[in-house]
């Protein structure tokens, strides 16, 4: 369960990558291997900083208490996401005018700060801090390249339109798994 658990994590936490991706694809600007990488690696940074603190939160009450509580703060942004989702599925993304180093590491301080919340509560539900931002990493460079392959394909259309959605519903089960 821990690497399922992880793999859901780390897909829900970049699905905003593959949008970032596309949208810079589609406006005919391009995030390079280099600049990709950077923010790959800052998201990841981020993602280990809020899990030692979830770990660190978690230090200080009973292991089934942090358990729960880590699952229920990770259900409530998955219900959080969906009900913005729903609310804001209509607004296209606005993408900066260009890529540059500034933009980067804005962009990837941006995508750390939108998973924060995320990646403390799921260090208090015990999840592996290693294995998280592995896949972190994986999966942010991965899902920012693919959004660019998939911009003029119908599932990139879709999933850009959709990813707040469809990344609450994987928090909201990533919760429910972590209560058990």
């Amino acid at each position: 369960m821990s690497f399922l658990s992880a793999f859901l994590f780390s897909l829900s936490a970049n699905l905003d990558n593959f949008i970032i991706g596309a949208s810079y694809e589609l406006s005919q600007r391009r995030i390079t291997l280099w600049e990709n990488f950077l923010i790959a690696i800052i998201g990841t940074i981020g993602t280990y900083l809020s899990m030692l603190l979830g770990k660190f939160i978690a230090n200080f009450l009973p292991s089934s208490t942090a358990n729960l509580l880590g699952a229920f703060i990770i259900i409530a942004m998955g219900l959080y996401f969906i009900i913005d989702g729903l609310r804001h599925h209509d607004e296209p993304p606005q993408p900066p005018k260009t890529i540059s180093l500034k933009n980067t590491l804005v962009l990837g301080f941006c995508l750390t700060l939108n998973n924060f919340g995320v990646g403390v509560a799921s260090s208090i539900t015990g999840l592996h801090i290693d294995l998280v931002c592995t896949m972190n990493f994986i999966f942010s460079m991965v899902l920012l390249y693919l959004g660019k392959v998939a911009s003029d394909h119908v599932i990139g259309k879709f999933i850009s339109l959709y990813s707040d959605i469809i990344a609450g519903f994987l928090l909201v089960i990533l919760g429910a798994l972590e209560t058990f």
